[in-house]
């Protein structure tokens, strides 16, 4: 899968000291969840589920192990339990996930962050719930789990200069400016090599500030 495009002035909110009570929906920020919301909030049951060992799977990608679970099934929504390990203590975010339903792909999901690291095959992993909206899906069909990139919250305050040199260690000569105020920052390209396009060096600046990890993960689960 490929990122959506990144505007020239790509405006995100940062998650520094904001995280708590944040649920992101395909990694499009909303309003926190308070205790008045309705019971059928989509967590409010994956959270107490069982978790069917015959609804487990386990892979690696890009040196990353990561674990799957389909913890239920209805015609509203899909839940899954997400665990992986992380490269470095920061906050580590499901952020490129889809589900694939016979041919109709679902790329927005909900996702909440457990707050305890789970042990799996003696490995600690950081682990995570996602729901997916199923209106309109047929539920009895193999469902795929397609993990594409995890990525590091981005910082209150992102290293600029660090991605620059990042940048120019790797021989790519793009030049750029950024903004920073409160909890809003923009990036913009204004210069680049001829033959790239202003996608691909925003999408290249955009990797250099953020820490990630690409896969793709691929997890089957029958009906």
């Amino acid at each position: 899968m490929k990122r959506s495009h990144i505007p020239t002035w790509c405006i995100l909110l940062l998650l520094g000291g904001m995280a708590t009570g944040l649920v992101f929906t395909g990694m499009k920020f909303v309003q926190p969840v308070f205790a008045e919301t309705s019971p059928d909030h989509p967590f409010i049951n994956l959270m107490s589920a069982a978790i069917p060992a015959e609804q487990t799977y386990i892979q690696t990608a890009n040196n990353l192990t990561m674990q799957a679970s389909r913890i239920s099934i209805s015609p509203e929504q899909a839940g899954f339990k997400l665990c992986f390990q992380t490269p470095n203590p920061g906050d580590w975010l499901p952020w490129e996930v889809s589900l694939v339903i016979g041919k109709q792909e679902i790329p927005d999901f909900s996702s909440m962050t457990l707050s305890e690291p789970e042990t799996v095959n003696g490995m600690e992993m950081k682990c995570h719930l996602l729901s997916f909206p199923l209106s309109g899906s047929r539920t009895a069909q193999d469902m795929i789990l397609r993990v594409d990139q995890i990525a590091v919250s981005m910082p209150e305050y992102p290293d600029y200069e660090r991605a620059k040199q990042q940048l120019a260690e790797a021989g790519v000569a793009i030049e750029f400016t950024c903004k920073h105020q409160d909890y809003i920052f923009g990036c913009e390209v204004f210069k680049k090599p001829a033959d790239m396009s202003l996608e691909d060096a925003e999408q290249l600046v955009y990797d250099a500030i953020q820490d990630d990890v690409k896969g793709p993960w691929v997890f089957e689960f029958q009906p």
